[in-house]
């Protein structure tokens, strides 16, 4: 069972107003199904799949040892806009904005996918315009998937902090 993890005006204060008009969004924390749809999103994989498009946006000493570096990577598309932090140690997606069909969110769904197709795929209600997974309303991190006439044509990945 799919837990919701907080009210409208939860969402509102934390995660930032829905488009004037528009209906509230499906929020769910589940971990499960957060890590489904964000398995392909490992920074190695997004490495390869943008390689042309990635350049070196700045390099900052490490907050926890000043011997490391991070360096923040951003890939920019017509389509996609992504920020991945790495350093010899480890990497990750920080932030995305995907329209494009090149990443894949788990059990085949992309953009252009039916609303159909991934209400079906990831067990949700279809009577939803965006669907947000949360790992948790404090911090961790989130993927919001926004649909237009029932095609999914949007999706967004952001890491969270309680800082």
């Amino acid at each position: 069972m799919l837990q919701l993890a907080c009210s409208t005006q939860h969402y509102q204060r934390r995660f930032g107003t829905c488009c004037s008009g528009s209906p509230a969004p499906l929020v769910v924390r589940n971990n499960r199904l957060l890590t489904l749809m964000t398995a392909e999103l490992a920074a190695a994989r997004l490495r390869t799949t943008y390689r042309q498009h990635i350049r070196v946006g700045k390099v900052i000493p490490n907050a926890h040892d000043p011997a490391v570096r991070d360096t923040l990577l951003l890939v920019s598309t017509a389509a996609d806009q992504l920020k991945i932090f790495t350093n010899q140690h480890n990497s990750f997606l920080f932030q995305a904005s995907i329209t494009s069909r090149a990443v894949s969110f788990g059990k085949g769904i992309r953009v252009g996918a039916s609303q159909a197709m991934f209400c079906q795929a990831f067990g949700l209600s279809p009577r939803y315009e965006i669907y947000q997974v949360i790992e948790s309303p404090e911090a961790g991190y989130s993927i919001t998937f926004f649909f237009k006439a029932g095609v999914l044509s949007r999706v967004e990945y952001q890491v969270h902090s309680s800082d």
